[in-house]
């Protein structure tokens, strides 16, 4: 597995009382191969659930670009415990971290612009896209563009489409010179999920983390 494979799947909801739903998430990794074409690097589908208190679970599959299972995992975050845990359904482990949510609070992943490793000097522009609609409902397009002043054509754009109705990101599209990926969302439905899924099962043991101090 490459070092780019070690990421898991972008959460893409909010912990938002009252919302409940759950929905599909593909995610498509891409690189710049040496012809500078981009190739799919690895693929990962998730199913995301919200209940009406606003907890989330997450369960995501990493399949390399043959299609070969190369990670999974499941999240659950639950901002009414103030927690968030890793399930390890193979050694019946689960690893808890106390957190503090706040009902607003992002939990997609965020990622430096390409070329960000090395010193440049570099200007951020945030602007207003067209929106998109996506799954019946109307979802707000905003960019972020990061370019470093001393480089030609290092420019990393990533374009976001959210909701506030829903307190979900539809889709998200990240093009740069050296990587790029995109998430869409499919299947949405408007229900509660089973209370169980936002339970650690009685017969795993659970692992309290702490952060470290800084």
């Amino acid at each position: 597995m490459t070092d780019s494979l070690k990421s898991g799947a972008q959460f893409l909801l909010r912990p938002t009382s009252g919302v409940p739903l759950s929905l599909q998430q593909i995610e498509e990794h891409s690189r710049k191969i040496d012809d500078g074409r981009f190739a799919i690097e690895y693929r990962i589908t998730s199913h995301e659930y919200r209940d009406s208190a606003g907890r989330l679970r997450q369960e995501s599959e990493t399949r390399d670009q043959a299609g070969h299972l190369v990670a999974s995992a499941v999240a659950i975050t639950d901002p009414v415990a103030g927690a968030q845990t890793i399930l390890l359904d193979a050694e019946k482990v689960a690893y808890r971290l106390k957190v503090k949510l706040s009902p607003d609070a992002r939990l997609f992943l965020t990622d430096a612009a390409d070329g960000q490793d090395s010193p440049h000097k570099w200007k951020v522009i945030h602007t207003e896209i067209e929106d998109r609609k996506i799954e019946g409902y109307v979802f707000k397009g905003t960019r972020i563009e990061t370019s470093a002043e001393d480089v030609a054509g290092l420019t990393t754009t990533i374009d976001r489409w959210y909701s506030d109705q829903l307190k979900l990101f539809g889709a998200i599209d990240r093009k740069g010179p050296f990587q790029a990926y995109t998430i869409r969302i499919q299947q949405l439905q408007f229900r509660e999920p089973d209370h169980a899924l936002f339970e650690i099962p009685v017969d795993y043991q659970v692992v309290d983390v702490e952060m470290p101090q800084p």
